[in-house]
């Protein structure tokens, strides 16, 4: 544990170290003329002791005990006492000096408050140094105790663990979480809360090659308790046949058979039904191989811990080619600069296909994209980033906007994205088009797309909640990529679309707010922009519209698009007349 005073401490130690250094500049003194002097038991000169080692402090109700060991050196004098020295925030309160032991108590203490202490080691010259202890609140949960992790095959294609812990006392108040922090191989630890009462859950997320430990903390009505012990490492990996041959190997094994990947490889991977291919593995296309992974046809194939990259798709494919399968999961996959200059998708999604994290960044159309039919599909905790340009400067369009191109494009029934952050990409980030009715756009968080941030046309029952919308649609393609003429470039839009809601959104710095659109189309059902229901959400400029028009004379009247409850800050509000 690092040394650390708070800044009275450190005057406090400052003051009582400059008295003894000046008995000590002394005795040096004497000591350089020949006097026999007072040296330490290693023939060092004598000094103060240094700082105590592992200083820690347990909550209790109202009390907290004070634990320590003894420092690496003593001084050249035996340890008389300690100084334990509490402070609640930065208030420093009464101190307490103790004999030559190792722990003490604290009474009278406020429970839901946070406290430090400071413990310093006093010999025959002085005090030396204090070290803290890590903040706890008082009242909180003791630590739990014999955290253990281990694998957990059974999620099929996650690297997945069960985390065990016995709990500790609660200090008077039911325990009403728990808090496991993991961290691997040095990156800065991610906490989940679980509710309790729980002694062991399901951790989700890993990814497969990496050492994880596991750190469990439990909170009641005073607040999180001070963590545990940290697990023992778990190495988190593929449990299954080696793939070394690539599709001569799949073409060898019944269907699903779970297959390990390591390496790079220029490869075509058509799995069967029921297959596994999970990494860590990079299929390089090397910008000639056109496909990495097809399968049309199939069910129910599992893609994890993959990296996907440089594959020669053009429109209106994709390098991992889902379209015509169905219950297909892609779980924490990394799919980047695929696609030529004629456009080309980082992936494609199939019925009832699942996407789990991973980031799909680069691709020279779409990140990824779902077709009719292909229903049903869910998009939860993904990145995806600065797809459609023609290379990575990130400075022109591929793929005209006013086809298909950008962050995600579908013409699917009941897709959900949720949950994600979809950015930078040079068209619309998210646009369900086409009849792809009962789209759920959930609590995501979309910013810097070049055209809509959010774009739903010619569908129907879209709910679309709970997002942040930020800076979108600055470079729409209807204003030859500067500013947004009439309602485009709206943070969300609704073109020739209903029965759409749109609540509890926040909004800001978009090319214009909220919009709605009526045009001519006869290519949807019914291609009307009727039935909106937009209310409770935030909406700040600095300029643009909010509010619904048409270009062919439609008059709204009747058609129950209702805005209410909505925080409007410099912005046009036209409602529905712009």
């Amino acid at each position: 544990m690092a040394l650390f005073t708070p800044r009275s401490a450190t005057r406090l130690f400052e003051t009582r170290r400059s008295a003894r250094w000046t008995a000590v500049i002394a005795i040096l003194a004497i000591v350089t003329f020949g006097a026999s002097g007072l040296r330490s038991r290693s023939g060092a000169a004598a000094s103060v002791p240094a700082a105590p080692q592992s200083v820690t402090a347990t909550p209790g109700n109202t009390i907290a005990l004070v634990r320590w060991t003894e420092p690496v050196a003593d001084g050249g004098s035996a340890i008389t006492n300690y100084t334990v020295t509490p402070y609640a925030g930065s208030a420093t309160l009464s101190s307490k000096v103790v004999g030559a032991v190792t722990q003490t108590s604290f009474a009278g203490l406020k429970n839901k408050t946070a406290y430090t202490f400071f413990v310093s080691a006093t010999n025959a010259n002085g005090t030396g140094p204090a070290r803290a202890s890590s903040a706890i609140i008082v009242g909180s949960p003791v630590a739990p105790t014999g955290v253990t992790a281990r694998q957990d095959v059974t999620q099929a294609g996650g690297a997945t663990a069960i985390v065990h812990w016995t709990a500790g006392a609660n200090n008077g108040w039911p325990i009403k979480s728990f808090v496991i922090t993991t961290s691997a191989n040095g990156v800065l630890p991610t906490s989940r809360v679980y509710p309790a009462p729980a002694s062991a859950v399901r951790v989700v997320g890993l990814t497969f090659g990496k050492t994880y430990k596991f750190r469990v903390a439990a909170g009641n009505a005073n607040g999180a308790g001070p963590p545990s012990a940290a697990s023992a490492g778990l190495v988190s990996k593929c449990v299954g046949k080696a793939m070394t041959k690539g599709q001569t190997d799949i073409n060898a094994a019944p269907g699903g058979t779970t297959f390990c990947l390591t390496g790079i490889h220029n490869w075509t991977l058509t799995p069967k039904s029921g297959d596994e291919l999970i990494g860590p593995a990079v299929l390089d296309g090397a910008h000639t191989t056109v496909f990495a992974i097809r399968g049309s046809g199939t069910s129910d194939v599992v893609l994890s811990a993959l990296e996907v990259r440089n594959y020669r798709v053009a429109d209106p494919q994709a390098a991992i080619a889902g379209h015509g399968t169905t219950g297909w999961i892609f779980r924490d996959l990394r799919v980047h600069d695929n696609g030529t200059t004629a456009g080309g998708e980082g992936a494609q999604l199939g019925v009832n296909s699942k996407v789990i994290g991973g980031r799909y960044y680069n691709n020279r159309e779409l990140g990824i994209g779902g077709g009719g039919g292909a229903n049903g599909w869910i998009i939860m905790g993904a990145e995806i980033d600065h797809n459609n340009f023609t290379d990575n400067t990130y400075t022109t369009r591929n793929i005209s906007c006013g086809y298909q191109a950008g962050g995600v494009k579908w013409t699917a029934d009941n897709a959900t994205i949720q949950s994600s952050k979809i950015h930078d990409n040079a068209c619309k980030g998210l646009w369900v088009d086409l009849n792809g009715d009962n789209a759920k756009i959930l609590n995501n968080n979309v910013y810097g797309n070049w055209d809509e941030g959010i774009f739903v046309e010619i569908s129907s029952r879209a709910t679309v909640t709970g997002n942040h919308v930020t800076g979108n649609g600055l470079r729409n393609y209807n204003g030859s990529g500067s500013g947004c003429p009439w309602l485009w470039g709206g943070g969300i839009t609704l073109a020739s679309s209903d029965h759409a809601v749109v609540a509890h959104n926040t909004l800001s710095g978009n090319c214009n707010g909220i919009t709605g659109t009526q045009q001519n189309r006869s290519d949807g059902h019914p291609g009307l922009l009727e039935n909106a229901d937009i209310h409770d959400n935030v909406i700040v400029g600095p300029g643009g519209k909010t509010g619904v028009g048409a270009d062919n004379g439609t008059d709204f009247a009747g058609r129950d698009i209702v805005f209410s409850g909505n925080i409007i800050q410099n912005h046009t509000f036209c409602a529905t007349h712009c």
